[in-house]
């Protein structure tokens, strides 16, 4: 574990000197990414990240309200973690994220998971039902069009973007210590997953840490 200090006091050393919490990230890593058969990998962040559950056209257009508001997007761009170690196990193996260099986190107090939030709405559940979404005739418009027709058509623009752009202003970009479950949304280029059978020293090293530094 020494060695692992040595990498995250190294790489990480921002987000350790602002943070006490310990952020979980459910995944499925590469062996070639492991460093030095230590339990921990180094990844690079994806800017086309696509979504697994939620619609992709419907976060295409969350992602321009969020880069109107903050001037990113974290939907494509972000790394999705969260607080609550039981819920990584639906996206992979349990870890530890912590990540390299500059960051920004993105978080709603009032919004545990996005997808969840909107998953239900009369509009969402219509947009993304199969025949809407799947295959589209050539002469039609494009799928992100077909979004802005659909609730423009069916008078739902004020209502739909409203409801959106709601969503996105009770986000927050500080007060990490504060969030307890909710999703948060990390825009970094690079990030550390540490095995989650370190946890209790991780832990103990965080905690020893702040009465260092």
């Amino acid at each position: 574990f020494d060695k692992i200090v040595e990498l995250l006091e190294r790489d990480c050393k921002s987000f350790l000197d602002n943070n006490k919490q310990v952020i979980f990230r459910g995944a499925r890593p590469r062996t070639n990414e492991e460093i030095d058969n230590l339990d921990i990998y180094k990844k690079t962040v994806r800017t086309d990240r696509k979504a697994l559950d939620s619609n992709a056209y419907v976060m295409k257009v969350f992602d321009d309200i969020f880069e109107k508001k903050f001037g990113v997007r974290p939907r494509s761009c972000g790394v999705f973690t969260t607080k609550d170690y039981t819920t990584t196990s639906a996206y992979g193996m349990r870890y530890i994220f912590v990540p390299i260099g500059d960051y920004e986190y993105y978080w709603n107090p009032k919004c545990q998971d996005l997808f969840t939030k909107i998953r239900f709405n009369n509009w969402y559940k219509e947009f993304s039902k199969p025949n809407t979404i799947k295959h589209p005739a050539p002469h039609k418009p494009g799928l992100i069009r077909r979004f802005y027709n659909f609730i423009t058509n069916n008078d739902l623009q004020k209502e739909v973007h409203s409801s959106m752009t709601k969503l996105v202003n009770g986000y927050k970009d500080n007060q990490l210590e504060k969030n307890t479950n909710q999703e948060i949304m990390f825009i970094c280029k690079e990030y550390y997953l540490l095995d989650a059978g370190w946890l209790d020293q991780y832990k103990q090293y965080i905690e020893s840490r702040q009465k260092t530094y």
